[in-house]
């Protein structure tokens, strides 16, 4: 075991959640515990303890770098002569991507449950409300440049697609390649945003 003093309380932090991660990543979330993450930095459970409020403060940080990597490839794979609906299909794209290529990871972010009694961290609430920014700007064309009803169509569409993907990786829809995981996504999309683009045009009528 390491000394308590061989790293500050930072770099135990940093080495914590990196740890945490590979964890999830080798041997999936439903194995997850702080014992093993302390195991593979050389500290006891108890260090990680005194770094962490609990198991669930863990998790959290955890998934919030995920949600940050999530983020960035969506950035990245944006480009400007995207028009709106392309890149909302390219948002679904990437995160089915990450989904697919992270999927020990990607489980740990959509099935954890936090306590009932226990609430969302603030800075964890703001990487949530940064990842929709992106395609609340791509939807408010389609939502009458309304802001609220913008944010309320981005809840209900990545709710459909983060189901489609929750239902076709896991396989509780039967067996389905990753390439009709992606159709379904898009499918989804499309039409989603075309039925908005209908009830626009009739509600001009």
């Amino acid at each position: 075991m390491a000394r308590r003093n061989d790293h500050s309380r930072d770099e135990i932090k940093e080495m914590a959640i990196n740890a945490g991660i590979e964890a999830i990543e080798e041997e999936g979330f439903h194995d997850f515990s702080i014992r093993k993450v302390a195991k593979r930095i050389g500290y006891t459970a108890g260090t990680l303890y005194n770094v962490f409020e609990n198991y669930n403060d863990l998790l959290f940080h955890i998934n919030g770098s995920t949600l940050d990597k999530i983020t960035g490839l969506v950035q990245e794979n944006l480009s400007e002569d995207l028009n709106d609906l392309e890149a909302l299909k390219s948002i679904g794209n990437t995160y089915l991507d990450y989904a697919i290529n992270n999927r020990n990871l990607w489980i740990a972010l959509v099935e954890y449950q936090r306590p009932e009694r226990m609430e969302i961290p603030e800075w964890y609430q703001k990487k949530v409300e940064d990842a929709f920014a992106i395609s609340i700007k791509h939807i408010l064309p389609f939502a009458d440049n309304n802001l609220e009803k913008a944010i309320d169509v981005s809840r209900i569409l990545w709710g459909g697609v983060h189901g489609v993907c929750l239902l076709g990786l896991t396989r509780r829809i039967g067996e389905l390649s990753d390439e009709k995981v992606k159709f379904k996504v898009d499918n989804l999309i499309e039409n989603y945003i075309y039925g908005l683009s209908i009830a626009k045009k009739e509600k001009v009528v």
